[in-house]
């Protein structure tokens, strides 16, 4: 049994199936190739942000 990401209906689903499904899948054009997780270069890291300077609110005295 395989751990595998199938379209079904238009939807991704994760299903445990034999690797002769799988191949069924494959050929059908169905199984959703997991593809090796690189990180993605173009968006940055969020930095943490600064908090701002708050200032007394009301009224100046």
């Amino acid at each position: 049994m395989q751990d595998v990401q199938v379209l079904v209906h238009g939807v991704k689903m994760r299903m445990q199936l034999s690797s002769e499904r799988v191949e069924e899948y494959r050929a059908r054009g169905l199984l959703v190739e997991e593809k090796a997780t690189v990180p993605n270069k173009s968006v940055p890291a969020e930095k943490p942000r600064k908090p701002r300077n708050k200032k007394a609110s009301g009224a100046v005295k």
